[in-house]
């Protein structure tokens, strides 16, 4: 499976409903059986690491709807392990999209204000990935209760990740879903800054798994989309003709 973006609109905070149901994700034995034997393997190479690898609750998304001006997003339990396992099975041809986790991760696109867009550097086992700023929404994290909860995590996210202070960042927008190529739900939230590129190059130290910052260039961010590896290149769509995001209150 590709990613694949299946939602492009503007949505506030007070715009975005969530809907608590039971989970509609669909697995057999064999394959909750192979699941199980990869976070096995995963936890054993962590141990050998020298770090540890648990299994935590996560928030699936099991549907979404538009109502109107309104999103509604229906929200199950998913262990963390099946998110995890699914990174290295979600080639296989016997998992089909109904067994997929559906984990939602919450996501940042973020502008400066001097016009660059914001990647984050991660440090993978054997290779540096660029990809946004957030974080995946398991409860240890989070406690979602209402939309509030939802886009409060994604500003603090910011916040923590770049080393700024809640104010100099303007509230979240959510602009957009995509569904990854591994199965997880990625939640993109537009996020204007009142701070530059230079002025976050100053504040930011190595910190939560970022390693380091990538700035785009406005008139690049396209290019540099369709150039990236995974879900990045779907985010082109979400980019307007002049701004890049194009942000209902975004009148640059």
């Amino acid at each position: 499976m590709s990613s694949k973006l299946i939602l492009q609109r503007d949505f506030t905070a007070a715009q975005t409903r969530l809907k608590f149901v039971a989970s509609n994700r669909e697995s057999t034995p064999r394959l909750e059986e192979k699941i199980d034997k990869v976070w096995r393997n995963q936890q054993e190479k962590a141990r050998r690491q020298g770090y540890d690898l648990w299994d935590a609750e996560g928030y699936r998304l099991n549907e979404l709807s538009v109502d109107g001006d309104v999103i509604v997003l229906e929200i199950a339990d998913v262990p963390y392990h099946i998110h995890s396992a699914m990174k290295e099975l979600h080639t296989d041809p016997q998992f089909r999209e109904e067994n997929y986790d559906k984990l939602i991760v919450a996501d940042a696109l973020i502008r400066t204000s001097d016009g660059f867009y914001i990647f984050a550097q991660v440090d993978k086992v054997a290779e540096q990935e660029v990809v946004l700023v957030g974080g995946s929404c398991t409860k240890e994290r989070l406690k979602l209760t209402t939309s509030k909860d939802l886009f409060d995590f994604i500003h603090q996210r910011v916040a923590d990740v770049l080393n700024i202070s809640r104010p100099v960042i303007a509230p979240p927008t959510l602009r957009g879903v995509i569904q990854n190529n591994m199965g997880y739900i990625n939640l993109i939230f537009s996020v204007q800054l009142s701070v530059s590129s230079k002025e976050l190059t100053k504040k930011f130290t190595p910190n939560s798994g970022v390693s380091g910052l990538v700035f785009v260039k406005e008139f690049e961010l396209k290019t540099f989309l369709r150039t990236s590896r995974g879900y990045i290149r779907t985010l082109t769509p979400l980019i307007g003709n002049k701004t890049g995001i194009t942000n209902k209150n975004d009148q640059h």
